[in-house]
């Protein structure tokens, strides 16, 4: 947790290079790298309480799928798309209080 609403910009580094593939971020990992989901509603949060009635756009990528599948790396796409889609859910569901357009590909 944290304050999310007090005004101050918000940068969140969590890896020297491309984050880890969600099977390697939970097997190995440990908890150094937060998941999607989690960086997804912090930043849901942070810019609900800033944007207010303004509104805010906010792109959450799952690109590590796509490196997978160029690796052909089947496990670690699907879990990464799994992971994605846990976000996704987490998405809908923090911005279903107001009214809010969600877009996917």
């Amino acid at each position: 947790g944290g304050s999310w609403g007090d005004g101050r910009a918000l940068l969140g580094l969590f890896a020297d290079g491309d984050m880890h593939y969600e099977i390697d971020r939970v097997n190995k990992d440990q908890g150094r790298q937060p998941s999607l989901e989690e960086m997804t509603e912090a930043a849901i949060k942070r810019l609900s309480a800033v944007g207010g009635r303004r509104g805010y756009c906010l792109l959450v990528e799952g690109s590590r799928i796509d490196h997978a599948l160029h690796a052909n790396d089947a496990a670690s796409a699907a879990l990464d798309a799994l992971a994605y889609d846990r976000a996704f859910a987490k998405a809908v569901k923090e911005t279903e209080r107001d009214p809010s357009l969600l877009v996917t590909s």
